[in-house]
């Protein structure tokens, strides 16, 4: 063998090279234009290879495209309506749907609907109280005009109530309102026993001192009458009226009263006052 032939096998690769790995085959063609793009794009559909500007399905009309949107493109499909959509048709749409939902009480009138006429039947209660015939003045007392007594009995009276009041001790001195609290089941009783038990509701017995803090709303004084009386308290986990516990109490003019779980106890109670722990319809 020459000089020249070993020269020629020591730098010559004589390797056949496969036709996608060649210098000048970096790219591919695009099967839609022919031309050559050096960033092709494979389309998972068809299988062929695309240029950038034939890389979506709708440029090289694919023949095998999907029929259903992707979500992706669901995504960002935006359409007149959605961009502008049409206030006033969903105002009304609104109003409708508040319209025909279970109406939900937002004064004392719809409020006794929806815990079973409570003002109307607490009344009751109070009339049967002050109609009762009984010798027993200091429960006649609670519902008639008495004489005003003397700074030296509501001293006395003060006292009692705060020896027995109960209430959370984490109530500081100066935040704490004395109340007489009753409770009032009518679920104990039959309806045809409910005016005798109504009459025969001893008061001035019955009533539990309580105390609640004046920062407070009625709802969570509520909450804290019951748990320190050890009374069942499901407010929080039912909206059957028969089950809800309310707070009553009789206006300064002898009216009844219903409060609102959301009034402050510094506004709707003061020292001394007799509230009713009322369960569901009375």
């Amino acid at each position: 063998m020459s000089q020249a032939g070993v020269n020629k096998n020591l730098f010559v690769n004589e390797t056949k090279v496969h036709p996608d790995q060649g210098i000048m085959n970096i790219g591919k063609q695009c099967h839609k234009c022919q031309q050559v793009d050096f960033l092709p794009f494979h389309c998972e559909y068809c299988k062929f290879t695309y240029c950038s500007n034939h890389r979506s399905l709708d440029s090289h009309q694919c023949p095998v495209k999907p029929q259903e949107k992707t979500r992706s493109s669901q995504q960002y499909d935006a359409t007149a309506a959605s961009l502008f959509p049409d206030r006033e048709k969903d105002k009304i749409k609104l109003e409708n749907s508040i319209n025909n939902a279970t109406p939900k009480a937002t004064n004392i009138l719809g409020r006794n609907g929806a815990q079973g006429n409570v003002i109307a039947k607490f009344a009751k209660f109070l009339r049967l109280q002050k109609n009762k015939k009984s010798t027993d003045d200091k429960v006649m007392g609670l519902f008639k005009k008495k004489s005003v007594p003397s700074a030296r009995t509501k001293v006395a009276d003060m006292a009692i109530l705060r020896r027995e009041a109960k209430g959370d001790t984490k109530v500081s001195d100066t935040d704490k309102i004395y109340l007489w609290c009753l409770y009032i089941n009518p679920k104990q009783v039959s309806d045809n026993a409910e005016e005798d038990i109504f009459s025969n509701i001893d008061v001035h017995k019955e009533k539990r001192a309580v105390w609640v803090s004046k920062q407070w709303s009625v709802g969570r004084a509520l909450d804290s009458i019951a748990d320190n009386l050890s009374i069942v308290n499901i407010n929080n986990r039912t909206r059957e009226s028969d089950e809800r516990l309310c707070i009553c109490k009789v206006s300064d003019d002898e009216l009844p009263v219903l409060l609102e779980t959301s009034d402050r106890c510094l506004k709707a109670f003061r020292n001394a006052d007799l509230i009713y722990l009322v369960r569901g319809k009375i």
